[in-house]
């Protein structure tokens, strides 16, 4: 019996050392799946910082489909077209560039604060 102690004991030993990797690379593989994750966040992040946004991004940015931001543009551009004054932030501003949509992020930001503002303002008053 005494033979075999030092085989078994290498053996277990290789057993382990080769599970122990195994499971390091696992965890590798998970870190590397994670970091990607993060990157591609970053990107979409730093896509929403730039100067100008396009209607997909805008939409992304509101959280709601690019179809209901063009139809609530669209819409808000008749209405808009029909008085003779109004507020800056009644409508979301944007410009129109060779027939395409764009949006700043910072004024679509005070467009935000202002309609959560008019709707706490019409809230309270009741």
């Amino acid at each position: 019996m005494k033979n075999y102690v030092l085989p078994l004991t290498v053996l277990l030993l290789s057993m382990s050392i080769f599970y122990a990797g195994f499971q390091l690379k696992n965890v590798v593989v998970n870190l590397d799946n994670q970091e990607q994750q993060l990157n591609q966040e970053d990107g979409k992040e730093e896509k929403i910082e730039k100067g100008l946004l396009t209607l997909e991004e805008t939409a992304e940015y509101l959280r709601i489909s690019a179809e209901e931001l063009d139809r609530m543009t669209r819409d808000q551009t008749i209405e808009r077209n029909q008085r003779n004054s109004y507020s800056t932030f009644d409508y979301l501003p944007f410009m129109t560039i060779n027939g395409e949509k764009f949006f700043q992020k910072e004024i679509i930001d005070q467009w935000i604060e202002q309609n959560i503002l008019r709707w706490y303002q019409v809230k309270v008053s009741y």
